[in-house]
């Protein structure tokens, strides 16, 4: 090998300029710089392979797949009751204000203090009022004696009355004599008529009038003044009725939650003055699902949670049910009454109520439910890989979820090793 290289050299170096002398460096050069473009080759179609099989290892899980888990979506019923929402409000609250508007005399009550039924609890300054009243009470007192006094008329009428007709009878009887003596000319034309026609007639007269006075003192009696009375008792009514108006008192029995005014401020019935509660019995109401509401009925016990109280849970009882959906929420109305002895619960709280009642629906394990950033997601298993569905949850029981909307019953979801796969990864399901 060594003798046939000096001689290719010796042959090449008879064209070449310079001497044979010199080391063909360039040469030997070149060979190196081959094997490494060589070995540098097969670096790369390494690294090549090494990446391809990187590759291969993606969230498809190649031909083997991702391990998981998977559960069927079934219909079924929740394990217990789900925890509905409600703020707790007063059995009876009112908003009080004086009917007519004026500027506050005294205010007798404040915030938190017990109040009962008929209290007052504020009055006006309205003197023009009080003038009122009593003039009203003086009008019915004229009223009043105006009646005695028509008693008195009528019976006086009625007296003079009988004696007109006492009058008018012994006239006629006396007219009819004298015209028997005047017939018989025992007395004459002249004698007769002062005798005994003009009596009569003046008897006749006195009659009617005593008649018509009668009527009168009658009608005063039986009617005007009567009517007269009415009129001045209707309008003291209506004058007490005013001064009535000036005191604010409450109907309820309860305790004072807010205290508007004070005294010397103006009121007016647009703005309440005081608000009275009564807290000794509280209540909440909550939204149930069509499929929880013909499970309830009024009178059941369910119990109350107050997180803000750190106790309980309160017992309650559903005191009324709506017959008809919320056409917002989509939800039946329920109002729960709590007794509130000690005054524990305030109006406002919040409140976690539990009816006890198990929601049925289509149900898969809560391991198999993704949140992320506000959707809610399963993995769903079609033909071994993994299809990402939207879903609208329901109620849970802390093992299943309800899913109200994306998910068909008998479709399989993942329930373990979602860290680990993406839309349509190649999965591998456990047995």
């Amino acid at each position: 090998m060594n003798s046939r290289r000096v001689c290719m050299e010796s042959k090449r170096n008879i064209h070449l300029p310079f001497p044979s002398t010199h080391p063909p460096a360039p040469k030997e050069w070149l060979r190196r710089s081959r094997r490494r473009g060589i070995f540098s080759l097969l670096a790369l179609l390494v690294l090549g392979a090494v990446a391809g099989c990187a590759g291969n290892s993606n969230p498809a899980g190649g031909q083997a797949g991702i391990p998981v888990t998977v559960a069927k979506a079934d219909l079924g019923r929740l394990g217990h009751g789900n925890l509905l929402t409600g703020k707790i409000a007063a059995i009876e609250e009112v908003n009080l204000s004086p009917k007519i508007p004026g500027r506050v005399g005294a205010i007798t009550v404040d915030v938190s203090e017990q109040v009962k039924a008929g209290q007052i609890l504020l009055c006006l300054d309205a003197p023009e009022i009080e003038a009122a009243l009593r003039q009203a009470e003086a009008a019915v007192g004229v009223a009043e004696a105006g009646l005695a006094q028509a008693e008195l008329g009528a019976q006086k009428a009625g007296a003079a009355l009988d004696q007109a007709r006492d009058s008018f009878r012994l006239a006629k009887a006396n007219y009819e004599r004298g015209e028997l003596l005047r017939d018989d000319e025992a007395i004459s034309q002249a004698d007769f008529e002062s005798r005994f026609e003009q009596p009569y007639v003046n008897a006749t007269g006195a009659l009617k009038t005593a008649e018509a006075s009668y009527n009168q003192a009658v009608d005063q009696r039986d009617h005007v003044a009567p009517a007269q009375l009415n009129q001045a008792r209707a309008a003291l009514a209506v004058a007490r009725s005013n001064a009535a108006n000036t005191v604010l008192t409450t109907p309820i029995n309860g305790i004072v939650s807010a205290r508007n005014v004070d005294p010397g401020e103006l009121t007016s019935a647009a703005v309440p003055a005081i608000t009275v509660v009564n807290i000794d019995e509280v209540v909440t109401e909550c939204g149930v699902s069509e499929q929880q509401v013909n499970h309830l009925k009024a009178g059941q016990e369910v119990k109350v949670m107050i997180p803000a109280l750190g106790a309980g849970p309160f017992l309650g009882q559903i005191h009324t049910i709506s017959p008809a959906v919320d056409p917002r929420t989509k939800t039946y109305s329920v109002k729960i009454r709590i007794a509130n002895t000690g005054h524990l619960l305030k109006p406002g709280m919040f409140a976690e109520i539990d009816l006890d009642v198990a929601a049925e629906g289509l149900l898969v394990p809560c391991s198999a439910v993704v949140t992320e950033d506000g959707t809610t997601s399963v993995f769903v298993v079609r033909e071994s890989k993994a299809v990402l569905h939207k879903v609208q949850t329901g109620p849970s029981d802390g093992r299943y979820t309800m899913i109200r909307e994306g998910l068909e019953p008998g479709e399989k979801v993942v329930v373990s090793g979602l860290d680990r796969i993406k839309n349509g990864a190649r999965l591998k399901v456990a047995d």
